[in-house]
């Protein structure tokens, strides 16, 4: 076999030892002067020696991309620095490749970014990508980081990795809780007190490995110590720990993490080679870190063991930092030992702080210093020291009967402490205004009240530095609300108050549920997890789709529970009850969660597939071709990658299926073997969808096989010749097999003499019916300009919104009749500036047949209308080979459309919320926009601004509507006949 061979010279080629990471560093400055760029990054340069380390300038950017190419899926974590640029040739600017961009290509293939300046990604080398790029690269659309003058505090990986960094104020950090996708953070330098905010850090794709950072992300701060650092992150880190695949890496729990459960299991990703592993664990990490096997200091709690988890022997302790550690061993003949990180947890509280307190009081308020003081942590610093100013207490005096303060929680609590702050005013010592004895009384609904007893609370000391002093057990009572009633104070004055108050409850509802509460795009078969109830003996799960319904499901011993036969694309709620009916609570019922399922299943998204012919791991490998069952048939590229990487539905990857039936047997065929077999009838699956697209010349009948089943393409059989990606659903009713048990899957091209090439992606399962679109002709009252333009550029729609010719075009054969012949350089057609057509956020659409007589560099535009500002304008034209539909510099495109002497008909719509751009009746993209059309001017060939925009050409059929056209109307315009399938 010739790939295999191929891939058995690339391994023999690259042999077995890793190759060295290699650091590149983009140099062009923004927010920051390149002045000190070029300094700060020429530090990096002398102070990383150990690896390569290439600076390209901004003159540079294509040998840079070239580098990324290079580096792109060769095994190793390179890095890549930017200053506050991203270069267009990695990601071209104003985000008009916001998927599959080199860039993201680079950071999914495993590699590292980091950006030091102002921004991540935020300014383009030629345009400004604004605050869209870095969700674009990571796939997270809610990721920013507005945090102007935030301050952050080194950390304790900060000092042991990078001691020249200091405390200071960012400007964009990332926010933690916005990372999803499989991101979270690896490694955090400095983080803000909210514990939310971080930078520097470096967050990582726990899928893709992939990684990003930032670094001092503040503009014009030139004297923040960036080089050195850097210099100290790769050097004492990313060269250690990352650049080193021999160690053990991604913790779990994450490095640092707090509140671990005690009956925690550790589990980490394996180092290269290592055949086993030797674990350390304990709670003293000079033991952790200096320990070995022959100096084990009862540390090392498992030797040689083959699994990548470790589960400590009995619970841990409340509230105790863990450290631990995972050396990795290589197989015989060398046992060679590679020392791990050490890393560190702290367990769970046995209690935690109740939130959103709410505090009222009987009494009259003395200088407006109200109850609500004793639970919003006014005056309280980080270190839980209260201050001694009187507007940060409560101060009252009774007004009707004891005077008594009320605390509400949200919910019924198990309480286990009230901690108090006494009143503290600097002169407290002499006033007396702080609570001696007091009444302690508590309720589940604040009618109904239990007394706890008496407390003395201890006085406050007057001192800036005052904690709490007085700690009243409540004993693990449940309760929604506590009454502290005033029996006597510290002195005579008549007036008693608090500091603070903070409630500690004991976990008894089920918290932190997996999937995360409001998460989308779940797997039907998803297992539900949840943290349990500190003394829950089982837990009772409801499940539905109506909130107000919810249904008990399941009991269940352990914390998680596996539904039923969940639908795709569907929300659920869910709620887990804790039972333990020897408690004298018996029940805590928790809160309502909700998910949303998937939209469909994944056959196969072709993004698994690597270059691996060793491992078996290559597209051919899975998608049987001609090469092994002797059809005309050709899976994947024959040079690696073997995956086609660039023309793509979706993700990374599609499949190239190249096919010739001019020789026996005159059919072509893929074929997918399921190793564990499919069952196609659960979760609501209505049918089997795929997406196809054509290349220039390709012919035959299409068709899919399940279990053998063959099922014809319905469409138009020229689609195979569309460079297009297409849907094509099936209805699986229609599939005469048995699809609990479906075991192969057939793609293939039949017709004696059929030559082609197809791509394949994105085979799925819906829960949809199938849907056509049926090409219908527009309603023609919506039509304010309409130009046949056979011989002339008059208005046919009735509005009379005629062209004048400007630089004496002339016509030739066109689609319909004669077409209007451009010559590229002064040649168009004005319309002035018609009063009628949509503008604003008004809805509208723009179509019309165009064939372009070069494709080359440069703009050039079919038809416009508009004025040249942002989101002001309206037209459908070229830029080299890609289609664009705008707006203006917030455009829609389709990369590498165009070729010469090829009639397309062209569409845009704007319903005022989404445009859409279709091609021969197609529709290519979409995207959210917010256009705002300013009439000024109106053209064919040539676009609003006073640039040199022309077309160079032959246009046809150009029509403008007040409404945004349907799938099924644009489809008729483009002179499509048959149905064709609906995408879901």
């Amino acid at each position: 076999m010739k790939k295999s061979l191929l891939g058995f010279v690339i391994l023999c080629a690259y042999g077995t030892t890793a190759v060295a990471v290699e650091i590149a560093i983009s140099t062009q400055a923004n927010w920051w002067t390149q002045v000190a760029a070029d300094r700060e990054m020429q530090e990096i340069v002398d102070n990383v020696t150990a690896v390569p380390v290439q600076r390209f300038s901004a003159g540079e950017h294509d040998a840079l991309a070239d580098w990324v190419i290079a580096h792109t899926g060769n095994g190793v974590s390179d890095l890549l620095i930017l200053c506050g640029v991203l270069p267009n040739t990695l990601y071209p600017a104003v985000n008009l490749q916001p998927d599959g961009s080199l860039l993201e290509l680079f950071v999914d293939a495993g590699n590292c970014v980091i950006n030091t300046g102002d921004w991540i990604f935020y300014v383009g080398s030629t345009g400004i990508n604004g605050t869209a790029a870095l969700p674009n690269v990571m796939d997270i659309p809610s990721m920013d980081m507005w945090d102007d003058n935030t301050p952050v505090t080194v950390t304790a990986d900060g000092q042991r990795y990078t001691p020249s960094l200091t405390d200071f104020l960012t400007d964009r950090a990332i926010h933690l809780d916005a990372l999803t996708n499989d991101w979270y953070a690896e490694l955090i330098l400095a983080l803000a007190a909210d514990g939310n905010r971080a930078e520097p850090v470096i967050v990582r794709n726990a899928v893709t490995g992939g990684r990003i950072g930032i670094f001092f992300q503040t503009a014009d701060q030139d004297n923040d110590p960036r080089g050195e650092v850097i210099s100290e992150w790769i050097n004492n880190w990313y060269l250690k720990v990352v650049a080193d695949p021999r160690v053990a890496g991604n913790p779990d729990p994450a490095n640092e993490a707090t509140d671990v459960p005690r009956d925690v299991a550790l589990s980490w990703t394996a180092g290269q080679s290592a055949a086993t592993h030797d674990v350390y664990f304990g709670t003293v990490f000079y033991d952790v870190n200096d320990a070995a096997r022959a100096d084990p200091r009862g540390v090392l709690v498992s030797q040689a063991q083959s699994a990548t988890t470790y589960d400590p022997i009995g619970r841990l302790d409340f509230e105790t930092t863990y450290y631990w550690r995972v050396d990795e061993v290589n197989a015989a003949p060398d046992h060679s030992i590679f020392k791990g990180k050490v890393w560190s947890f702290t367990s769970e509280p046995y209690a935690y702080a109740i939130a959103n307190v709410t505090a009222t009081s009987n009494g009259e308020p003395v200088d407006d210093a109200g109850p609500e003081n004793t639970v919003n942590g006014s005056g309280l610093d980080a270190a839980d020291q209260h201050s001694t100013m009187s507007d940060d207490m409560w101060l009252a005096r009774p007004s009707d009967g004891p005077l008594w303060i009320q605390f509400e929680f949200d919910r019924v609590y198990q309480l286990h402490q009230m901690l108090i702050w006494n009143y503290n005013v600097q002169f407290e010592l002499m006033l007396g205004f702080g609570i001696k004895d007091a009444t302690i009384e508590y309720s589940t609904d604040g009618a109904d009240w239990t007394s706890l007893g008496e407390v003395e609370l201890a006085r406050g000391t007057a001192r800036t530095t005052y904690m709490y002093n007085s700690i009243i057990d409540l004993a693990g009572v449940a309760a929604k609300y506590v009454r502290l009633t005033v029996n006597s104070g510290y002195g005579p004055m008549g007036q008693f108050g608090l500091s603070e108050v903070r409630f500690m409850s004991i976990p008894a509802h089920a918290r932190q549920p997996q999937p995360a509460d409001g998460t989308v795009g779940v797997e039907p078969n998803t297992v539900l997890g949840w943290r349990p109830g500190r003394q829950a003996a089982l837990h009772e799960v409801h499940i539905g789709t109506d909130l107000e319904a919810l249904a008990p499901v399941a009991t269940v011993a352990d914390s998680s529970a596996a539904p039923e036969d969940l639908q795709y694309a569907t929300t659920y709620f869910w709620r887990i009850d804790e039972v333990n009916e020897a408690e004298a609570v018996t029940r805590w019922e928790g809160d309502v969660w909700s998910f949303s399922t998937a939209a469909y299943g994944v056959v196969d998204d072709m993004e698994g597939y690597t270059d691996d012919v060793d491992g078996g791991t290559t597209i051919f490998q899975t998608w049987i071709d001609g090469w092994e069952n002797g059809t005309g048939s050709t899976v994947g590229h024959l040079d690696a990658p073997f995956a086609e990487r660039t023309i793509v539905y979706a993700g990374r990857q599609s499949m190239p299926l190249e096919y010739d039936n001019t020789a026996a047997p005159s059919y072509s065929e893929a074929v997918r073997a399921f190793e564990v077999p499919q069952d196609w009838t659960r979760h609501g699956v209505e049918s089997l969808g795929l997406y196809f697209r054509g290349t220039r010349g390709s012919d035959g009948q299409l068709y899919v096989k399940v279990n053998g089943a063959r099922i014809a393409y319905d469409g138009d059989p020229a689609d195979l010749g569309r460079a297009l990606w297409q849907p094509w659903n099936i209805d699986l009713s229609a599939v005469a097999t048995d699809l609990r048990n479906v075991t192969e899957l057939t793609i293939g091209v039949d017709g004696a003499g059929a030559k082609g090439r197809l791509y394949i992606d994105a085979i799925r399962l819906y829960p949809d019916a199938v849907e056509l679109i049926a090409p219908t002709e527009p309603d023609a009252a919506d039509l304010v300009g309409y130009y046949a333009l056979d011989g002339n550029a008059n208005d046919g729609s009735g509005h009379g919104h005629h062209g004048s010719l400007i630089g004496a075009p002339t016509y030739g054969p066109g689609v319909q009749g004669q077409a209007i012949q451009l010559n590229g350089i002064n040649q168009y057609v004005d319309f002035g500036n018609p009063a009628d057509w949509p503008a604003g956020r008004a809805a509208r659409s723009m179509t019309g047949w165009a064939k372009s007589s070069v494709v080359d560099p440069g703009w050039r535009w079919i038809a416009t209308y508009g004025s040249a500002g942002t989101g002001t304008a309206m037209f459908i034209g070229m830029s080299g080979t890609d289609l664009y539909g705008g707006g203006y510099a917030d455009d829609v495109m389709l990369a590498d459309f165009w070729r010469v002497e090829e009639w397309h008909h062209i569409g845009l719509t704007y319903d005022g919320d989404v445009a859409r751009l279709y091609a021969d009746g197609v529709e290519v993209t979409s995207a959210a926009k917010s256009w705002n059309l300013t009439r000024s001017r109106a053209h064919i060939g040539r676009q609003v601004n006073d640039l040199a925009e022309f077309w160079v050409g032959a246009i046809d059929e150009v029509r403008i509507y007040g409404r945004a056209l349907s799938p099924d109307e644009m489809a008729w315009l483009a002179g499509r006949t048959m149905p064709m399938h609906k995408p879901f």
